[in-house]
């Protein structure tokens, strides 16, 4: 992964891997090059790199660690209940121990919870609503849990979350004739204000809520 460069072949490859894999799945585990590296080829995918400086700019990071312990005999597995991120990025990060699970949907459009497991020295990369009402829906804001079973371990997670400062508006290269306008422009910040205190849904039918056309 030496030539991981813009414009070689390999960086096209990897390019085309993160924006598929984004837009079907929400996430992908990154081993190499980090999250922002990946957020670039993003951004170029679509056309729209001459926004990453300015975003980069604007952006504010919150780092939290999290702790999640095994389950008791009489409690349920559920370690964190399902929801959809609200900040613009999220970086994950953990001990040795799964737990993650993220929502995906198969063929026959029937919802299926998969575990992730990382490797060593690999973190997961996932999209957040407001990354998705960015793109004008493009990309997916996948429903994730944690769910501690089957290990006598606590679970220790890192998350880095990523915060727009400003207006978040959807690029106009984001929309055509089969992409019309889904999310107006709106406050990341306000965003946040809105759902700590209408918490109506957990997923990404809050930012629909708080900002769709």
């Amino acid at each position: 992964m030496e030539d991981l460069k813009p414009g070689t072949e390999s960086w096209n490859m990897t390019r085309h891997k993160v924006r598929h894999t984004l837009e079907e799945y929400g996430c992908f585990i990154a081993i190499y090059g980090g999250g922002e590296i990946k957020k670039q080829m993003v951004f170029e995918s679509y056309g729209v790199e001459k926004y990453h400086e300015s975003f980069n700019e604007s952006m504010s990071c919150l780092l939290k660690i999290m702790k999640y312990r095994p389950s008791k005999a009489d409690e349920s597995n559920l370690g964190m209940a399902a929801h959809t991120d609200k900040n613009f990025l999220s970086i994950l990060d953990q001990n040795q121990v799964n737990g993650l699970e993220v929502q995906i949907k198969d063929k026959d459009d029937d919802d299926e919870w998969v575990t992730v497991e990382l490797l060593p020295s690999s973190f997961v990369v996932m999209a957040t609503d407001v990354f998705m009402a960015w793109s004008n829906g493009r990309l997916r804001s996948p429903p994730h849990r944690v769910m501690m079973k089957g290990s006598a371990a606590d679970r220790y997670s890192i998350a880095l979350f990523t915060f727009k400062k400003g207006t978040v508006e959807t690029p106009e290269e984001f929309v055509d004739d089969e992409h019309p306008p889904r999310f107006k422009p709106f406050d990341h910040y306000k965003y946040l204000d809105f759902f700590a205190k209408n918490p109506v849904y957990m997923d990404h039918r809050q930012i629909n809520l708080f900002s769709g056309v």
